[in-house]
């Protein structure tokens, strides 16, 4: 009980958030209906929501040392070799065919196997190895570090202006592991916000509710058309380095880490959190099996398509709720 109370629900709330964004960026169609517009692009948050949350955790205590982030890097490895032998085995059992799972997994990282979307697994390996030098820098010289981060910001923003104004969609060829500048960036912000608790405090304490929906607002339409003129098409993963997506990303994580909540629903928000990484890891298939079998919810209207998103979800958690009662497999859902 006094574990649950020191916990930051505010931190799981926003973790629950990113997670359902996830499945919103695989499911909803933006040209359906106003709200499912809104639902997707607001999922341009997730991403770095969930690298600001990371840094966070990773660098709220000092003392982030090499052999916790090794340990962390072979549980990751591990965890993600143990699903593809698991789908290995079920593809062998069904098709008697052997799947070179080993190789598919060394691709995962990169996008490019089976568990394509275990490159977010790709990028959190990079960001336990870079966490022991990023906490001896913020020791040495918090200045320093601040002033990398701004760099990497700025560094962003330019960028990100640079190919909104040509059209390039040169980001799309990288596989998404790779973009560090973009996970550096929200890690390293996540990790200023744990040590500046004083500015922060103040910074929280005016800013309401309406701030960040109001600048999640702005966000909206300037990803949806600027995406649709620039790259003749709204791909939410070429503007997480977009100033607008920073700021933003930076507001509603504020806000949300702030969130003062009762015992009680802090309890039912930390169940849900236990649910994500499974719904993370099982939705693409989840999916997959949803397109195959009902193809209403791709050729239905908004209602359908919500539905869609939201069946999904609810598909993912049960399907969590149950492995996590299987003594061996659910330790395949922690990290």
């Amino acid at each position: 009980m006094k574990e649950i109370r020191k916990r930051e629900y505010g931190l799981d709330l926003l973790k629950v958030f990113a997670c359902l964004g996830v499945v919103a960026i695989h499911t909803l169609n933006i040209n359906k209906g106003p709200l499912n517009m809104i639902f997707a692009m607001s999922a341009t948050l997730s991403i770095p929501i969930f690298f600001l949350v990371g840094g966070y955790l990773m660098l709220k205590r000092p003392g982030f040392s090499w052999r916790y982030a090794l340990k962390k890097v072979v549980t990751i490895l591990l965890v993600c070799l143990c699903w593809e032998a698991l789908h290995a085995a079920a593809h062998y059992m069904v098709y008697r065919e052997v799947r070179a799972f080993v190789q598919s997994w060394a691709m995962d990282f990169f996008q490019q196997g089976l568990f394509y979307h275990f490159w977010y697994m790709g990028a959190l390996i990079f960001m336990y190895l870079a966490m022991p030098l990023l906490e001896r820098l913020m020791q040495r010289s918090s200045a320093v570090y601040r002033n990398v981060l701004i760099g990497l910001g700025c560094f962003n923003a330019v960028t990100d202006l640079i190919l909104t104004l040509t059209g390039n969609r040169i980001l799309m060829s990288v596989p998404q592991s790779l973009r560090l500048h973009f996970w550096l960036f929200y890690a390293m912000l996540g990790g200023w916000i744990a040590r500046n608790p004083e500015p922060i405090a103040k910074l929280r304490s005016g800013l309401k509710l309406w701030h960040t929906l109001a600048a999640v607002a702005v966000m909206i339409p300037y990803v949806r058309y600027v995406g649709l003129y620039a790259y003749g098409g709204a791909d939410l993963e070429l503007f997480y380095g977009n100033i607008l997506v920073q700021i933003t990303s930076f507001l509603v994580f504020v806000y949300g880490q702030g969130l003062k909540l009762s015992e009680i629903t802090g309890k039912w928000i930390v169940r849900l959190v236990s649910l994500t990484m499974g719904i993370y890891i099982m939705h693409p298939f989840v999916l997959a099996v949803l397109y195959k079998f009902v193809p209403a919810f791709t050729e239905g209207g908004a209602v359908m398509n919500l539905a869609f998103w939201l069946l999904t979800t609810a598909a993912c958690a049960f399907a969590t709720m149950v492995v996590q009662k299987i003594p061996v497999l659910n330790r395949l859902l922690k990290l």
